[in-house]
């Protein structure tokens, strides 16, 4: 009789243990972001090691949930590491609390190199809407065809100690002060939110910034204005001021101090005081950039090569061009969006019916800072 009890005592063990991993191995399967295989069964191993099956299915179009227009959210990454897809990961996350949980508008991430599936799945995993994914050429994201670099490096030798004096932070300005927007994955897209990864909207968005441009004519926006330093910069304006006077055509109302941008970016003298809008976060519609004048403007900055020989940075660029072509009413100020730039610069809502619902104060906003140039264009 104990024999017989003993040997049903083992079959019950070997049928409980062989349910569970049944279990595990079902749970592990469906319910993961991936697929979660065991290369060894965890029964007869201390260390189980796993082999993870990622998936990624590219959207065959983005869809939008707006009928009025279409519209992206649009980032560059450059390396694919644990840090960047953290930071990108947290600030995905920030937006779809604050807004586009409701709305579900598209992603187009933007990238040097191949992405691997698992990097495409997590990011993908953040949003109910579609997430693409594309490549940046080594063409644009680099030297230009007559870029000395021999000189650059000197220039980079020149400013060492300056924020941002690299290589790569120069290949980004470039990208992004103008080449990006020819990419075909904006084709179709009317207006984009750029956004930083690593920086987060502390506030609870209750309208569309989409259709507010739309429906405002707006072409540009921004939300911190600050200055740049004179010393990566100096003979920037100078080469402004040479495109303008090849092309006036495309600068009637500049000159006229109610309607100019370009009037609050400069000092009693005529100089460029070094006012400049970040785009960090920044919403704007896309045939601005794509718009002939604006990329003649880059091509001849491009052509100049401030950007490798001095420092000149794409949101520089970007304002100057913005000042050149659109008037103040083209461009907008979200002074009820909050945004915090990775733990250091912040805007917050100084309206209290938002900011009490912020995780952000008014009195922290980088617009009280001496170094805020926001006062220039209320």
């Amino acid at each position: 009789m104990a024999f017989i009890y003993k040997s049903l005592l083992i079959r019950l063990c070997i049928i409980t243990t062989t349910v569970c991993l049944l279990s595990f191995i079902a749970l592990s399967f469906f319910t993961s972001l991936h697929q979660t295989i065991p290369a060894n069964i965890p029964l007869f191993s201390s260390i189980p090691v796993y082999r993870n099956k990622w998936q990624y299915t590219p959207p065959t179009h983005l869809s939008q949930p707006n009928p009025q227009l279409t519209a992206a959210y649009i980032t560059f990454i450059h390396e694919e590491d644990r840090q960047t897809l953290g930071d990108l990961r947290a600030t995905m996350r920030s937006i779809e609390d604050m807004f586009n949980k409701n709305h579900s508008y598209p992603y187009i991430i933007f990238s040097t190199k191949d992405l691997s599936t698992e990097y495409k799945e997590l990011i993908s995993s953040m949003t109910q809407g579609d997430v693409k994914f594309e490549k940046i050429s080594n063409n644009d994201f680099g030297y230009g065809n007559k870029t000395d670099q021999f000189r650059a490096f000197l220039s980079r030798k020149n400013l060492e100690g300056t924020a941002d004096n690299t290589e790569e932070f120069r290949f980004k300005s470039r990208l992004m002060a103008g080449l990006l927007y020819n990419h075909e994955g904006l084709n179709g897209i009317d207006y984009f939110w750029r956004f930083e990864p690593g920086t987060e909207y502390p506030c609870p968005i209750d309208f569309d910034p989409f259709q507010y441009m739309k429906d405002n004519h707006k072409q540009f926006s921004f939300s911190i204005a600050t200055y740049e330093r004179q010393e990566t910069i100096p003979s920037l304006f100078k080469s402004v001021i040479k495109f303008k006077k090849q092309h006036p055509e495309w600068a009637p109302t500049i000159d006229k101090p109610e309607r100019s941008l370009l009037a609050a970016m400069l000092d009693d003298q005529g100089n460029y005081n070094r006012c400049y809008f970040w785009n960090n976060f920044q919403i704007a519609k896309t045939s601005f950039f794509r718009s002939p004048q604006y990329q003649a403007f880059f091509n001849f900055i491009d052509q100049e090569e401030g950007i490798f020989y001095e420092r000149w940075s794409d949101p520089v660029i970007q304002s100057l061009a913005a000042a050149l072509f659109l008037n103040r009413h083209q461009v907008h100020f979200w002074k009820e969006v909050g945004y915090h730039y990775k733990f250091s610069y912040l805007y917050c809502p100084t309206e209290r019916s938002i900011w009490e619902k912020c995780s952000c104060r008014p009195e922290n906003s980088f617009d009280k800072d001496g170094l805020s140039c926001l006062y220039r264009f209320e």
